[in-house]
C-alpha cells in the first residue's frame, strides 16, 4: 500500500496541523460474514499518523480494509455531519468500462481484475457538494455499469493493496 492513495485523497493544506481523522473500516476478526458490513473501525489523525495507516494497512493486507473520502471531525463517528474535510468525488466502477467515463478521473484503484473505484481530487473542500456529485457520476454512468449506491457522504471503498476477500465466498 502506497502512501500516495491518502496523500491523493487528502492534500496537504501547509498547516502544519491534524486535519481530521482518516477511518479504516475492516470485517470483525477479518472474516467477511454475508450481509454485514466492516464494522471494525480504526482511527488515525491526519497528517501526523500517515506512516501508522500505511503500516496498519501493510500489516492487515490479507483483510478487506476499507475508506472514505473524507476526513472526520472525531474519532468514532462517519455520519455525513461528522465530516471535516472532503476533497474527493469518486465513484463505484466495478462493472463499467472505464473508457465511457464522461471526464478523467484524477486516480482509478483496481479492486480486483476488472473492477475500479475512480476518484475526481478537487481544489474545493466541499462534502456535501462533493457528494453530490458522486450521486451525480454514478447515476449518469449507471446504464454503463457503475454501482448507483456508491456514492454516499462517507461511502466505504478499498484500500489498494489489500486483499478483496469477496470473490473467495
Amino acid at each position: 500500500m502506497s502512501l500516495a492513495f491518502f496523500n491523493t485523497l487528502f492534500p496537504d493544506t501547509g498547516s502544519g496541523r491534524d486535519q481530521g481523522y482518516v477511518v479504516l473500516a475492516m470485517f470483525p476478526e477479518g472474516q467477511i460474514t454475508p450481509g454485514s458490513g466492516p464494522t471494525d473501525l480504526h482511527w488515525f489523525a491526519w497528517p501526523s499518523q500517515k506512516e501508522t495507516i500505511a503500516a496498519f494497512c501493510l500489516a492487515n493486507h490479507e483483510s478487506d480494509i476499507y475508506t472514505s473520502a473524507a476526513l472526520y471531525k472525531t474519532k468514532g463517528d462517519r455520519k455525513a455531519d461528522k465530516i471535516a474535510h472532503q476533497w474527493a468525488a469518486y465513484a463505484d466502477t466495478d462493472n463499467l468500462d472505464l473508457s465511457k467515463l464522461k471526464a478523467e478521473p484524477t486516480m482509478v484503484v483496481q479492486t480486483r481484475p476488472g473492477r475500479h473505484h475512480a476518484y475526481w481530487v478537487t481544489e474545493a473542500d466541499d462534502a456535501l457538494r462533493l457528494t453530490e456529485l458522486s450521486r451525480t457520476i454514478a447515476h449518469t454512468h449507471a446504464a454503463d455499469g457503475c454501482d448507483k449506491g456508491g456514492w454516499d457522504a462517507g461511502q466505504l471503498l478499498r484500500v489498494p493493496g489489500t486483499t478483496n476477500n469477496k470473490i473467495r465466498l
